[in-house]
């Protein structure tokens, strides 16, 4: 139908923008990603692990 294509559509241009704004390294992460969704959820796993190493070293000091 014509709302999933619109869906679709939409979904690409989120991730082409998402890309788009990503330094090198990062797109190279997440070319192969189908969705923006996947790409956030990416993200999100991503800096919650930098947010706990950060944490460690400043219990550390």
């Amino acid at each position: 139908p014509k709302r999933e294509i619109t869906r679709e559509i939409f979904d690409l241009i989120a991730r082409c923008y998402m890309l788009a704004s990503k330094n090198n390294v990062l797109q190279k992460q997440h070319e192969n990603f189908l969705t923006a969704k996947g790409i956030m959820t990416n993200l999100e796993d991503l800096l919650r692990g930098q947010v706990a190493l950060a944490r460690q070293s400043t219990i550390k000091i």
